[in-house]
């Protein structure tokens, strides 16, 4: 859903993320970086692309060497 510059993931009239409050998926991606920074040639995966914050997150912090898989189960998400 979008109202204005507002995007909403729902589910029914349950809503399960929303474009304001992004924080939590961008921890995600730097708490994990924290736990793989030591690895050589590290690869993180993320499960559900959702509004994509946790794949920014982390495009901006691993390094360029870094591997990142996400996984989709819906392609409309994807699309």
């Amino acid at each position: 859903m979008q109202r204005g510059t507002e995007f909403s993931v729902m589910a029914g009239s349950t809503s399960l993320m929303n474009s304001r409050m992004s924080g939590s998926q961008e921890v995600l991606a730097s708490l994990s970086w924290a736990a793989i920074s030591s690895y050589p040639r590290p690869h993180m995966l993320i499960g559900r692309l959702g509004m994509g914050f946790t794949l920014r997150t982390a495009l901006a912090i691993l390094p360029p060497d870094a591997r990142i898989t996400v996984a989709e189960l819906v392609p409309a998400v994807v699309d």
